[in-house]
């Protein structure tokens, strides 16, 4: 019985954290200097690496100087998010960002993140923020212009 109750306990626990807006994509927002040095770190070298399809979990490990399983472990108990998928979240980050500020194709923007397959890229895009690339490329340029005006 009490085994059953602190499971339950820490699913809900974890689940009001994660709730909580965050800048790593979500998880726990209360860090403690440690932990917010290794975000920071992974962070910095996902970004570094950001264009290189080849760049993936065991590589981010290499260049931390830790192992995978440790890497694994600590960002997923800080992000909920395993190694791979939070590369992939800052991966689409920084593709939204290039689709909303730059007048790139798509297919550009897919590889300049490190993604070699466009259909994939509007995949995993679509999953993370529910429309394809082209639709939210249209939504922010029909955003950013002025009423009455024509599109060219």
């Amino acid at each position: 019985v009490g085994f059953t109750n602190y499971s339950y306990f820490s699913r809900s626990f974890k689940q009001a954290f994660n709730q909580l807006p965050s800048q790593y994509g979500g998880g726990i927002k209360m860090l403690n200097s440690m932990d917010e040095k290794f975000l920071s770190d992974v962070t910095r070298v996902i970004n570094d690496n950001i264009s290189s399809p080849k760049f993936n979990a065991g590589v981010l490990s290499k260049k931390l100087l830790i192992g995978r399983t440790t890497l694994y472990r600590r960002l997923f108990s800080l992000t909920n998010q395993t190694p791979a998928s939070f590369i992939r979240t800052l991966r689409l980050k920084r593709a939204r960002q290039l689709l909303c500020s730059e007048s790139r194709s798509i297919i550009s923007v897919a590889f300049e993140v490190g993604f070699c397959s466009a259909s994939y890229f509007s995949r995993c895009f679509k999953q993370e923020y529910g429309c394809l690339p082209s639709e939210y490329k249209t939504a922010e340029q029909t955003k950013g212009r002025k009423y009455g005006e024509k599109e060219e």
